[in-house]
């Protein structure tokens, strides 16, 4: 493997010489959450995270370009939920109150295909799709419980670490891209192919769908 690695140096030296590598870094915001079933009182909460790292670009054509990134991705979601039953001791109307939320940290790399719509002067628009995986980082998922009748109340707390999710998320990301002079701007939607999680539940979490769906909305300074 290194061999191969030290072998492809020359090759990149060649292509940033050439001036058809770029790279910079680049730094956003991700919007994210999971798929929650559509009952009724269930009430989903995007959680916004940090989206940060660099990129690089090289031209394979004048209308086709490889864009590849890492980043430090923040990504995560929640929902409150309430419902009303009958308490089997007492016979009284239950009030239950949830609160979910998700916290994940990824190093992530995605690889973009773009194609090239806009070319002019120091500007530049592409649309681009390709796969992503990325490695957690930290993971935490919390609950929340409160649960009143007019004869008593209770309530409860209870948090899942790291070894209950995934270490490695994986799926597919498609965005627009502006370059402007040496600015970019960019909108990605990205979606995991499988869980997040590695456990089911009884409780909230039993109408959560935890695959990472997550809207990034990020900016990037070209230095090459």
């Amino acid at each position: 493997m290194t061999s191969r690695i030290l072998a492809a140096i020359p090759f990149v030296c060649m292509a940033a010489a050439a001036g058809s590598l770029h790279y910079g870094p680049v730094a956003g915001l991700n919007v994210s959450n999971f798929r929650w079933d559509s009952k009724p009182y269930i009430y989903p909460e995007d959680r916004n995270g940090l989206a940060a790292g660099g990129y690089l670009t090289y031209d394979l054509d004048p209308r086709v370009q490889i864009r590849a990134e890492m980043w430090y991705s923040e990504k995560g979601g929640g929902a409150s939920y309430a419902e009303i039953s009958t308490d089997s001791a007492s016979g009284l109307d239950l009030r239950s109150d949830y609160e979910t939320a998700a916290r994940l940290s990824y190093l992530e790399l995605p690889v973009l295909i773009s194609f090239i719509l806009v070319r002019r002067e120091n500007q530049l628009g592409t649309v681009g799709l390709g796969p992503y995986v990325g490695w957690l980082l930290d993971g935490e998922l919390e609950t929340r419980l409160f649960a009143s009748t007019r004869a008593f109340s209770y309530s409860r707390e209870y948090r899942l670490d790291g070894p209950r999710f995934r270490r490695a998320d994986f799926g597919l990301t498609a965005g627009l891209t502006a370059y402007v002079y040496r600015f970019d701007v960019n909108v990605r939607y990205s979606k995991g192919l499988r869980p997040a999680l590695a456990e089911e539940f009884d409780d909230i979490n039993r109408f959560m769908y935890p695959v990472n769906r997550t809207w990034t909305f990020s900016l990037g300074y070209q230095i090459k």
